[in-house]
């Protein structure tokens, strides 16, 4: 995977607790064999719609949004001159890691690599649906994450918890209970205003 991290910390962690796994899904042998399937399919179909290959990048700096103020988001995903890419924000990746280990001792892997893979297939489900939103227009972020999170939902949260029973962090659990609470359907009401109470408060959070 390209990319060097210099802060020798970061660096340490990345190696030991994240490399591994996106190491295993990039190189094709991912554990769990639907998993799998679904990031050779969103390859396929980014390779389709961009003329440039994939790009997966890693960093050791917090992520920033439109205005410049800095996220603790784990992704980010963008299309530049036609290439796709897929930042990982590798400080926000331990905090997420730290996170769990305090609040789910017992499991707290399971819970971050769930976490993680589902969070990296969520932004190949965006440059595979090619909807990289405007974050400076929040009604568009609003519609895309709608469309964008119900296929995350159904094609890779589904796998991890109906078919493979692995647990799950709180937030993906968020999502998929109100994806089956709306039966699946990305245009219904119930779905919509999930979305936008969600990604509007975060919107309002992360500007504040």
């Amino acid at each position: 995977m390209p990319g060097y991290i210099p802060n020798e910390q970061i660096r340490m962690f990345w190696e030991a607790e994240a490399a591994p796994m996106f190491a295993q899904i990039t190189r094709g042998r991912y554990r769990l064999v639907e998993i799998q399937a679904r990031y050779n399919q969103l390859c396929e179909k980014i390779a389709q719609r961009y003329p440039h290959g994939l790009k997966i990048t890693l960093s050791d700096v917090a992520s920033e949004d439109s205005v410049g103020k800095n996220m603790t988001l784990p992704f980010g995903c963008r299309c530049i001159n036609g290439v796709p890419e897929v930042a990982l924000f590798v400080p926000a990746i331990r905090m997420v890691f730290e996170d769990f280990h305090k609040s789910s001792p017992r499991n707290f892997r399971q819970v971050f690599e769930s976490c993680v893979i589902i969070g990296f297939l969520h932004e190949l489900d965006h440059l595979a649906l090619r909807i990289i939103g405007d974050e400076a227009d929040l009604a568009k972020v609003i519609n895309g994450e709608r469309i964008v999170w119900a296929e995350t939902c159904e094609q890779a949260v589904r796998l991890f918890l109906d078919i493979y029973i692995e647990p799950l962090c709180w937030s993906d659990m968020l999502y998929y209970s109100a994806w089956v609470r709306c039966r699946r359907n990305v245009e219904s009401k119930q779905w919509k205003d999930f979305i936008a109470s969600l990604y509007g408060s975060l919107r309002r959070n992360s500007r504040g």
